[in-house]
């Protein structure tokens, strides 16, 4: 499988560290020593917008992640970066860092581009 034209053979998993946004598809996981979250996020690739999931892990001995990773449920909304790979044709992210964020809804989004429109008209 391809990933923005690297194949897995040619990285290892520290060879390249990814920042993103993302929504949980579900509640996060303990699998014995690790956390496991399942994110959705958006690439922008040559002015598309491509959605991608990712496996977004941690060893429960990071204890620096471990207060924020367990409290994912659905739809939680994250900003975070880690190391990617590529396991069983999955793109994973071995997490470094995570902060919950709060995305503006797409209504919201709309009426601030209205009330924006309208003011700029009056002007």
């Amino acid at each position: 499988m391809e990933v923005l034209n690297i194949y897995p053979e040619d990285i290892n998993h520290t060879d390249l560290v990814l920042t993103m946004i993302g929504t949980a598809t579900e509640d996060h996981e303990l699998d014995g020593e690790t956390v496991k979250i399942k994110i959705n996020t958006n690439e922008y690739d040559l002015g598309k917008n491509v959605s991608m999931e990712f496996d977004v892990v941690h060893n429960l001995s990071e204890k620096h992640l471990t207060p924020t990773t367990t409290t994912i449920k659905r739809c939680s909304s994250m900003f975070m970066s880690g190391n990617f790979r590529i396991i069983e044709e999955m793109y994973s992210l071995q997490l470094t860092y995570m902060s919950f964020v709060s995305l503006p809804s797409t209504k919201n989004v709309l009426a601030f581009h209205q009330r924006n429109h309208d003011t700029i008209s009056k002007e």
